[in-house]
């Protein structure tokens, strides 16, 4: 069923932040989409910038399409973006961009749209969003842009293994479900299919996978050790400190996370009320096993 005006009206309101930036905010939870750097700043520093989006698409093209799963599409920022860096390169361009936008509800972008005067990055996508709202894929040179609609998780295995997951989700604090162990475990099982642990050899081009997010999580970094992954500190933006990083590969981080943090680690207690005592002790001593704490 499409959404109509009303039903966006009545989920979503556009807000204003007092530096100028707009965001999209979910009445339920009170839950803004982006913080006051706002959506177009936060994606290109964030995410496309810090994972070296453009020179990933002018490496090898034995290395095959970068894949991106843009996981939380939201407004579509981070997909926006990450097509604003295709663009801006000279044609020719050796390696395709393969986008994997994953979004259960549509009446946030949908809001956005209807107030596109607020987001100045969309008022030149409209007919690309909306054709890609109504069909599901967008396809031109360089760009092969899919719209999963329905649950991320559901979807994963189904979907080709990213070279780069954009994972901006509602916060751990409003959606903790989103965060766990168990999930960052589907998706590093995914990621690592068919994969040898060994450095591949140059017949055999294999760039891994990292995984960028906006949360400084003590609790977010755990869970994504305890899967399997390595983490590292990100880059910090206007409002944050720090971000996080995780790879399939240790030497994919230029800055992990050391043995400080993971004393701090051992001292926390859990933020977030979805942890028992017993629980936060689990997590903590799975984490604590990750091998890049091996050294």
């Amino acid at each position: 069923m499409k959404k109509t005006p009303d039903d966006r009206a009545s989920r979503f309101e556009i807000i204003t932040h007092d530096n100028g930036t707009s965001s999209v905010l979910e009445k339920s939870s009170r839950q803004a989409m982006h913080s006051r750097i706002g959506p177009w700043e936060e994606a290109k520093v964030l995410y496309v910038a810090q994972s070296g989006l453009a020179a990933r698409l002018a490496a090898s093209p034995a290395l095959g399409p970068v894949v991106l799963h843009d996981v939380g599409m939201g407004i579509s920022a981070n997909a926006l973006a990450a097509l604003d860096t295709l663009e801006t390169l000279e044609s020719g361009v050796p390696r395709s961009l393969e986008i994997h936008s994953f979004e259960n509800d549509l009446t946030g972008l949908l809001t956005a749209l209807d107030h596109s005067e607020k987001f100045p990055f969309l008022q030149n996508r409209q007919t690309l969003l909306r054709r890609l709202i109504e069909t599901g894929s967008v396809e031109v040179p360089n760009l092969s842009w899919k719209l999963h609609e329905g649950d991320y998780f559901e979807n994963l295995m189904n979907s080709p293994v990213p070279e780069l997951i954009y994972y901006d989700f509602y916060a751990p604090r409003i959606y903790p479900a989103l965060w766990t162990t168990d999930r960052f475990q589907e998706i590093h099982a995914q990621v690592t299919r068919n994969r040898s642990p060994c450095t591949p050899s140059e017949q055999t081009p294999d760039h891994g996978t990292e995984l960028y997010t906006y949360t400084a999580s003590t609790a977010v970094r755990a869970a994504l050790l305890a899967a399997g992954f390595h983490v590292g500190y990100g880059t910090s933006t206007a409002l944050k400190r720090e971000t996080t990083i995780a790879s399939t590969r240790l030497s994919s981080l230029q800055n992990p996370l050391e043995g400080k943090w993971l004393q701090k680690l051992m001292r926390s207690q859990p933020a977030m009320d979805v942890f028992t005592p017993e629980d936060w002790k689990i997590l903590r001593t799975q984490a604590a096993e990750n091998r890049q704490f091996k050294s």
